[in-house]
């Protein structure tokens, strides 16, 4: 689980800052008194975080956490489509990132994307697009294993056999070059 990025955290941090201010005006315009000192937006943030994905702030949010965040700040300013569009992407983000990963993987050894295709079409009958995460998981690793495979292969010439009883290596101790007999 790796930890937000800085500019993740910048992002956050903004938009936490403008959910504040747009409670502040919504709150100066009913004629209720709003605190809006750092310690109060601080506060707002830390609320903000635990109400999204549950945890005491941004420093101990993940980055399958930033959608999440983004979108409790987005509903805060009233902006539900475009929270609606960052939940989604919470939920299909590590789908994107495998797909990623994977056409990476097929491109940087040299073979076709038909090739991804093919291995999930004869094990599940569908496209790479309309597979879950696990079974993404599964045709990653298959591939990488298969790509380690043919490198493997292809860098390591056949052996000789060995034999049963293969000659020792020659001591250095009994080495005729190391006994001088001019002495």
């Amino acid at each position: 689980m790796n930890k937000l990025s800085r500019k993740q955290i910048q992002v956050l941090v903004q938009a936490c800052r403008k959910a504040f201010l747009h409670a502040a005006t919504q709150a100066r315009a009913r004629g209720v008194w709003f605190d809006d000192s750092p310690a109060a937006f601080d506060a707002y943030r830390h609320a903000l975080v635990m109400a999204a994905c549950g945890k005491p702030g941004l420093t101990h949010a993940s980055n399958d956490d930033f959608n999440l965040i983004l979108a409790e700040c987005q509903t805060a300013i009233g902006a539900d489509d475009k929270a609606l569009n960052s939940l989604l992407n919470a939920g299909t983000e590590k789908v994107r990132q495998l797909r990623a990963v994977l056409w990476g993987k097929l491109e940087s050894a040299g073979l076709p994307a038909e090739y991804g295709q093919s291995i999930a079409i004869d094990r599940w009958g569908s496209t790479v697009e309309d597979l879950t995460e696990p079974q993404l998981k599964q045709i990653l690793f298959t591939v990488v294993n298969r790509i380690r495979a043919k490198a493997k292969r292809h860098a390591t010439p056949n052996p000789e056999p060995e034999t049963r009883n293969p000659e020792p290596a020659p001591s250095p101790l009994h080495d005729s070059t190391l006994h001088d007999s001019t002495l």
